[in-house]
């Protein structure tokens, strides 16, 4: 090949002479993953994003394919070519000489320069021909940071040996691989001249790019060659990958909303504001941030879900994130998802991919032995295959993401907000989804600042965002309006305070509307009651039968009172729950409670007291008959009575 490029190497093995792979088949297998991706993985909403920003004479599938292949053009320098290995001595020698021989200078082997970093290197190829730094940073960042400006210039003036730029050959082969890239995308040097990328376009791209190059540089989908050799095509290697690697299908949403509700949840009578949202959902002309503000135990989370399936439908969705305030109310939220995932048909029999994103996700059985689910291909015929799995490749800390349907604590949606290494791809899996945040209300203004930051950039994305609360003041109301529309106007419809009401957003516009609530009114009465007359009171209560919950504020305060209880009405009738116990106890627990309190246990009889801490507080779908509780805020008081009488029950 022209320009003694094909001696070039992307990839060696750890040790000597066990395979290599040559830049230019790098370049080439990244281009291919890139097309596939395109086609059957990128979401609709996120396409059309993309496209929007780029004039119409460029088509924003070459652009990423054009991106994806010249990711790498910055290996064609001196400091990386002759860069020694640990244990590759014959290798490295090797290949100093190849370079030789095919009329480059090369001055020996060199140990890694941090300051020369191929992605530095591909960033100011880019530059050199003229490329915007919008659309250079996207490969400038390829590996999870772009490069400030201090560091590109250090490269450009100190390190002119090594980055190649003083050797006509070295010159050479870099345009020639920018032009190999330009001709894998079908594009022409002059199309990206003077194109300027949005902030929003470059993250994106930026995190389609590091997820080609992933999957491209995984040596058990792209294999090494041996030294010297090469013979495959990047054609036949990309659809020998993509079988195996086995991306989850785009989500199968029906566009016929009639009797949804009891479809996915066998829900014949409805909410009114259920069917409120639902009807927003599907004639809002430009579905954007929708805050619903309703009682608790009234059906927020299936009109939520039913919602996000209208909006996926419409906008191109390819998921959701469903993301709450603790541990223990994602566990029980991710029992819930699931059970509406399977309400769900999957093209050609592959599995969605679901997470579920907390610290202790671990010591979840029910994600765990997903995790362990052998799809239908693989699967014993008396094993039970679902219609979700926990797809291997798009897990993990930085990969998790981009799985279709997650459920989660608050904070992995914070950290869209933080800078941090591989950004792109937490931003890139939150841009494909619904984005539904429950119990809004109960992040400390800390948290706060970074939510408006993330729901910024959602509102940025055009993401469809649902925002799930009992109790929100209108203050929040109105900053989480303002962050999504990048605004800071004081709007009439977003401080009115109807209750119930769904306030949504639509072409930059703020509109709400209030469902009229066809419930019995319920008195709560509230008597104050010491510790010491705690047991005898309940005592009383529960003469005939009953559940019984007692919230209290501590931990320690919980044990105490757990254990003055037991001693009256024994081990069987008296649990305790509170943060402190082991996960894999807490665990159980917590699917003991959900199962015996929660609405699947319609006749229930006898006597039972539950003791705990905040943990029960919100987004968990349980019943007490009578409540007991320390002093708290007012929010959270409500909260709290939320857990009494949320179902009708047969006694």
């Amino acid at each position: 090949m022209q320009n003694g490029i094909d001696v070039l190497w992307a990839k060696k093995s750890k040790t000597d002479f066990e395979g290599w792979l040559p830049l230019i088949v790098h370049m080439s297998d990244a281009a291919q993953v890139s097309t596939r991706l395109w086609n059957s993985w990128v979401s609709r909403n996120i396409k059309e994003l993309i496209q929007a920003n780029l004039p119409s004479t460029i088509e924003a599938e070459k652009l990423f394919i054009f991106l994806a292949g010249v990711h790498d053009v910055g290996k064609a320098c001196p400091a990386f070519q002759c860069r020694s290995g640990r244990d590759t001595p014959k290798f490295d020698n090797y290949f100093v000489k190849s370079l030789r021989d095919a009329g480059f200078t090369v001055k020996g082997l060199c140990n890694s320069i941090t300051e020369v970093r191929h992605w530095f290197m591909s960033f100011l190829i880019l530059q050199r021909h003229s490329i915007d730094d919008t659309i250079s940073v996207v490969v400038g960042g390829h590996h999870g940071e772009p490069p400030e400006k201090s560091q590109l210039n250090t490269l450009r003036t100190g390190y002119k040996y090594e980055s190649g730029v003083q050797y006509k050959e070295w010159l050479e082969a870099q345009d020639a691989l920018y032009n190999y890239a330009l001709n894998l995308a079908g594009l022409s040097d002059d199309a990206l001249k003077g194109l300027k990328l949005p902030r929003s376009v470059q993250v994106l791209l930026s995190g389609l790019v590091i997820m080609a190059d992933w999957i491209a540089s995984d040596e058990t989908l792209f294999n090494l060659f041996p030294i010297g050799k090469y013979t495959e095509d990047s054609a036949v290697r990309a659809n020998n990958a993509f079988k195996v690697l086995e991306l989850p299908p785009f989500w199968s949403v029906q566009s016929n909303w009639c009797g949804l509700y009891d479809k996915r949840f066998s829900i014949t009578k409805t909410h009114p504001l259920q069917e409120v949202l639902l009807d927003t959902a599907i004639s809002v002309t430009t579905p954007g941030l929708f805050v619903v503000e309703a009682p608790m135990g009234g059906g927020k989370t299936e009109a939520a879900l039913v919602a996000a399936e209208v909006l996926a439908e419409r906008l191109g969705c390819r998921g959701i994130y469903f993301a709450l305030p603790t541990q223990a109310t994602s566990n029980a939220m991710f029992e819930r998802v699931l059970s509406w995932l399977k309400t769900f048909d999957i093209p050609d029999a592959k599995p969605y991919s679901v997470r579920l994103s907390h610290g202790r996700a671990e010591f979840n059985d029910t994600y765990t032995d997903l995790k362990f689910q052998t799809t239908k291909n693989g699967a014993d015929e008396e094993e039970e295959v679902t219609n979700v799995l926990v797809h291997e490749w798009l897990s993990g800390r930085k990969k998790g993401m981009l799985s279709d349907f997650a459920v989660g604590t608050i904070d992995h949606i914070l950290l869209a907000g933080l800078k941090q290494k591989h950004l792109a791809l937490r931003h890139l899996g939150l841009a494909g989804k619904v984005v539904v945040i429950d119990e809004c209300h109960a992040y400390d203004c800390y948290m706060e600042s970074y939510l408006l930051r993330v729901l910024n950039w959602l509102g940025t994305y055009g993401v469809p965002v649902l925002i799930l609360s009992a109790t929100l003041p209108s203050s929040r109301r109105q900053s989480i309006v303002n962050a999504y529309l990048n605004t800071n106007t004081d709007d009439t419809c977003v401080t009115a305070s109807n209750y119930p009401q769904v306030t949504y957003t639509s072409e930059k516009q703020v509109f709400t509307t209030s469902p009229v609530m066809q419930t019995s009114p319920l008195d709560v009465g509230i008597k104050h009651l010491s510790t010491a007359n705690t047991v005898t009171e309940l005592d009383k209560v529960l003469a005939e039968g009953g559940y019984a919950g007692v919230i209290v504020n501590t931990v320690k305060r919980a044990q105490v009172l757990y254990e003055a209880l037991v001693k009256h009405f024994g081990f069987d009738a008296v649990t305790l729950l509170h943060s402190a116990f082991m996960q894999v106890d807490r665990s159980q627990l917590e699917k003991n409670l959900v199962s015996e309190l929660g609405k699947a246990n319609l006749n229930r009889t006898g006597k039972r007291i539950v003791v705990g801490t905040q943990v029960f507080e919100q987004s968990m779908d349980i019943d007490f008959d009578v409540l007991f509780t320390d002093l708290c805020p007012m929010d959270l008081l409500l909260q709290r009575i939320g857990r009494l009488h949320r179902h009708n029950r047969v006694m």
